[in-house]
């Protein structure tokens, strides 16, 4: 009889410690969060009452000016925001615990500080010019999904492209997980709120809410949305790009061209494709329409236009924060480059796709 032997290759090798240690990475997260939960319920069962009242959340297809205009936004005190780490660890009880702990590393010098300052450049090494990273910044929800093993995130930092595609449309999922997913996801924000205190409106962004739409919307009936759109010859390349830098470390030798980065721009296709939708199925009193060319031409223009949207006023000291943030972003230049054809993208084909996409907006094709 013949003997078989099975060859694993050194990018297999490669993927399967990712895996193993994504995995690892998770189980020990999950089983804290679990215990800082069951806490919450016997020490602070006054989260049950908090009330986030009407979310607003900023949404696009990926890659679309959303983490700009959040950290805007996010200046306005009457606003309430994630930060990563709530996302990460959505506890009353772990959340007040880091707060105790940061209070008493201050009074010793802030060794804790460095140490956190070292493990943030480690793990967010290479994502700096692409998305900036801290455990403390303002973020999106992603963090909370990735608990449920929900987030299409998770499965692309391997190019897990099947599995990566399922997550991102929870909405397809049968009834009863959608369920759950919207009770965990607002029992979480009333946990955040309550640990931090906070009586703020909740300001969210989401560029894979396009998947979960319906779901949030259970969560939270009264949401209203803003949503940004850039040229998809932009942003999806970019979206692209954004992953590759995490696949060269796991698959070096993955053409840039190949397959995998194709599925993955078919992955933004099908989000602009259903956020194209959700403008006229929330309707103008529930969705509003901003172009990302807008948001970086004249941003302080365009916040007067969602203020005013939103029924609220920009206020004088709001504004006054927002010029000094513009200022520090005009020195900080992107080292993010990208183009369609590194990827194996035309033109024809991704105009082909969202031919409505383009009418709506009067994209040169």
């Amino acid at each position: 009889m013949a003997k078989t032997t099975l060859s694993i290759t050194q990018p297999d090798l490669r993927r399967i410690g990712w895996a193993l240690g994504l995995f690892a990475a998770h189980r020990m997260v999950y089983a804290g969060v679990r215990m800082g939960r069951a806490l919450d319920d016997v020490l602070f069962p006054g989260y049950r009452d908090r009330d986030p009242g009407e979310p607003i959340f900023i949404v696009a297809a990926p890659r679309s000016g959303t983490t700009f205009l959040h950290r805007l936004m996010s200046l306005d005190d009457d606003f309430a925001h994630f930060k990563l780490y709530h996302t990460i660890l959505p506890s009353v009880s772990i959340i007040r615990l880091i707060h105790g702990l940061e209070r008493l590393d201050k009074r010793v010098g802030g060794p804790l500080r460095w140490a956190l300052d070292k493990l943030e450049g480690l793990a967010f090494d290479g994502w700096d010019g692409i998305h900036q990273l801290g455990f403390s910044r303002p973020e999106e929800d992603e963090g909370l999904f990735v608990l449920t093993l929900l987030s299409p995130g998770l499965y692309l930092l391997l190019h897990e492209l099947d599995a990566a595609h399922e997550a991102g449309f929870v909405d397809t999922l049968p009834a009863p997980v959608r369920e759950r997913l919207a009770r965990y996801y607002r029992d979480s924000v009333q946990r955040i709120f309550e640990a931090e205190q906070s009586d703020g409106q909740l300001l969210d962004k989401s560029v894979l809410m396009a998947g979960r739409l319906e779901t949030m919307r259970t969560a939270f009936p009264q949401a209203r949305f803003v949503h940004l759109v850039r040229h998809p010859y932009k942003s999806i390349p970019s979206f692209v790009s954004m992953f590759r830098a995490a696949w060269a470390a796991v698959s070096p030798s993955l053409p840039e061209d190949g397959a995998p980065s194709r599925r993955l721009a078919m992955l933004a296709i099908d989000y602009y494709k259903r956020m194209h939708r959700a403008r006229s199925e929330l309707g103008p009193g529930k969705m509003t329409t901003i172009r990302f060319d807008d948001l970086v031409s004249a941003p302080e223009a365009t916040l007067e236009r969602i203020y005013a949207w939103l029924d609220r006023p920009l206020t004088d000291d709001v504004r006054r924060r927002v010029r000094e943030e513009l200022a520090r972003a005009d020195k900080h230049t992107s080292s993010h480059s990208y183009s369609l054809e590194q990827y194996g993208l035309s033109k024809g084909f991704i105009a082909h796709e969202l031919r409505e996409v383009f009418d709506t907006y009067g994209f040169e094709p």
